[in-house]
Order: structure tokens, then C-alpha cells, then sequence
């Protein structure tokens, strides 16, 4: 009688532990990659020898969903041969977990990279968002970052977390609202960047990755936010200022001076020779309209108009047309220093 009591004792606590103990989850995870290296070209994920999505500097691959298990894993580009080459010498090992994102963050010289991974718990609370900042810029300096809810002062914010270099602080569960971030070094109450308002959905995770903006702003910031969509929010500082230079390419006007007037700015650069580039000046966002001058400051091509956006550094080249008559064309330039693709 005592066996058979035992028994079943040990039948019934064994059924309650297979109850307790019921997997709910899905046996599905994910994966995402953030590029945080600057000189690299697009760096696309190969999972199991298969080349997924890919993702440029400042940008985010798609969310790609694997059933829990290990897979082979390595992260790729496209020389101008259109060969794939692999940035590490031996592949890395990806352990999907149920209902987790797995966020891969590529950061350093892309010839050796520093590769971290952030594992981040699906979140569905109604109303509510979870959110955190990873610091992309450097090891030398560490942020605080501060939420607002809609557009209201500095004073309103509340410190969300202080960063640290290419770490994952506790993710912060707030309400679904509109916000404005801001920015200081840390344990400074300086706001050196504000962003625009901007709104944050319910049941979504949102990683705030800082990164270097490398635009027209002397260490500029740029904070883009990295959900589970395929792109990321970027933002920039309110008060970014922007830059403008101007190319004389018309060989007849040995001597030109460049106007660019807003209601901002009133910029006049010095006497420019042919085939030759000004230096910077620095713009407000906004229109402008741009003319240029002969010696003799008579306008040999006036109210050109141009828009400017914030924090971008732009390239107004006059030119002679085909027709024979005075043109321009402007170009934002890419100051990002990728070591293996450019833009002409």
C-alpha cells in the first residue's frame, strides 16, 4: 500500500509540474541588424548561407523570423565584382530564441568589426511603449537621454536613461503619446540636441541609437530610432544648422561672386575663378535664391532658388548649358566616410 501511495504521489506531482511548466511561447524569434559603422558599405546578413536583407550606415536590415534553433551566421557585402565577401573570417553562431529579437548592432571599421547583440522580449502592453538608447558614438563620452511628452520644455522631460558605449540599459516602459527627445552630455543639465516631436505607437520596443550625424554640424548628433520595421526614424538637432558652397564651372567668367539670400541668410562669398569651389558657409534651413555675380557685380544668372534642408551640406554648380546659356544644378553631399562606396 505505502509503494502504491508513492506511485501515485509521484504521478500527480509529476502531471503538475508538465501543467506548470506548459510552453506558450511561439518557437518562433527574430533577428535584426543596425549598421553603426560609418566607412562600411550596405552590410547584408547570411543566415545558413543564405543573404537576407541588408542595411547602409545609420539604417536597419528587415526582421527576419527563424524558428528557435542554432544557424550559421555571417554578414556581407557586394565588391564591384558582385561577389558577396564576408566580414568575418569564420562564421558567428545565431541562437534563436522564442519571442525575442535578437538586434545585431555592426559597429568599428568594417575591415574588423565590433559586432554586439541586444536580445529584446516581444511586447504587446496595450498603450503602452518599451524603450532604451544605445550610445553608437564613442567610449570617451556618455550621454543622458530625456523624453518630453508632445513639445513641451527641457524643464518637462524626464530622464530616461544614461548611455553607455554600445550597451543596452534597462528598456523603460512609458505611455503611447507624442514625444520630443533631448539630449545632454552626462551629468550635464546643456541640451546640446532636441529633436522634432515625434510619435511613438503602443506594443512596440524602440532602441534610440546614437551615432555620429557626419553632416554639416561640427559633432553632430544624429538619434535614430529602431523598432521592428524594415526602416529607422531619424532625427536631428532643431537648431542644426546646415552648409552651402558654390562651384564656378563656366570658364567665359574668370571672376564670379555667388549670392544665396533667405529670410535667414544673406551669404556673399569672395571673387571665385573659374573651375574653382568656395569654401563652406554656414545656412539656416530654409529657400533661398541664389545669383551669380560678374566683376563688375552685374548678375550673369539671378533668383535661381534653391531649398535647404537642415543639417545637410549642399553643392550649387553654375554651369554653361548645352543651349549656351548660364544653369546650376545643386547637390547634397554625402560626408559620411564610407571606404567603399560613393556617391557622384
Amino acid at each position: 500500500m505505502i509503494n502504491v501511495k508513492n506511485t501515485t504521489l509521484f504521478l500527480a506531482i509529476s502531471m503538475l509540474a508538465a501543467c506548470g511548466s506548459s510552453d506558450d511561447s511561439s518557437g518562433t524569434g527574430f533577428v535584426q541588424m543596425y549598421n553603426a559603422s560609418a566607412n562600411s558599405p550596405t552590410v547584408y546578413l547570411e543566415i545558413d548561407n543564405t543573404v537576407r536583407t541588408g542595411a547602409t550606415f545609420g539604417e536597419v536590415t528587415t526582421r527576419h523570423n527563424y524558428n528557435r534553433d542554432d544557424y550559421a551566421l555571417n554578414y556581407v557585402y557586394l565588391n564591384d565584382n558582385d561577389d558577396y565577401i564576408p566580414l568575418l573570417s569564420d562564421d558567428d553562431t545565431l541562437a534563436i530564441k522564442s519571442d525575442v529579437k535578437l538586434l545585431k548592432v555592426v559597429s568599428g571599421d568594417y575591415n574588423e568589426p565590433r559586432i554586439d547583440e541586444f536580445a529584446i522580449s516581444e511586447f504587446d502592453g496595450e498603450d503602452k511603449i518599451q524603450i532604451s538608447a544605445i550610445n553608437t558614438i564613442s567610449d570617451q563620452q556618455e550621454y543622458d537621454i530625456y523624453l518630453a511628452k508632445d513639445d513641451y520644455a527641457f524643464v518637462d522631460a524626464e530622464l530616461l536613461t544614461s548611455t553607455q558605449y554600445l550597451a543596452l540599459p534597462e528598456l523603460q516602459e512609458k505611455s503611447e503619446d507624442h514625444y520630443t527627445f533631448y539630449i545632454t552630455l552626462a551629468g550635464s543639465d546643456e541640451v546640446i540636441f532636441q529633436s522634432s516631436m515625434v510619435e511613438l505607437d503602443d506594443e512596440h520596443s524602440y532602441i534610440a541609437m546614437l551615432r555620429p550625424s557626419f553632416s554639416s554640424q561640427p559633432g553632430g548628433i544624429t538619434l535614430d530610432l529602431v523598432s521592428d520595421g524594415s526602416s529607422v526614424t531619424s532625427l536631428t538637432h532643431v537648431d542644426a544648422m546646415s552648409q552651402m558652397r558654390f562651384y564656378n564651372a563656366i570658364d567665359e567668367y574668370a571672376a564670379v561672386t555667388f549670392n544665396a539670400l533667405s529670410t535667414k541668410d544673406d551669404i556673399t562669398t569672395p571673387a571665385t575663378p573659374s573651375d574653382t569651389v568656395t569654401d563652406y558657409f554656414p545656412a539656416n534651413a530654409g529657400t533661398f535664391t541664389l545669383s551669380m555675380l560678374d566683376s563688375s557685380n552685374n548678375p550673369i544668372v539671378n533668383n535661381f532658388v534653391e531649398a535647404v534642408n537642415k543639417n545637410t551640406s549642399l553643392i550649387s554648380i553654375f554651369y554653361q548649358h548645352t543651349d549656351d546659356y548660364p544653369a546650376m544644378i545643386s547637390i547634397t553631399e554625402d560626408l559620411t566616410p564610407n571606404a567603399v562606396s560613393h556617391n557622384v
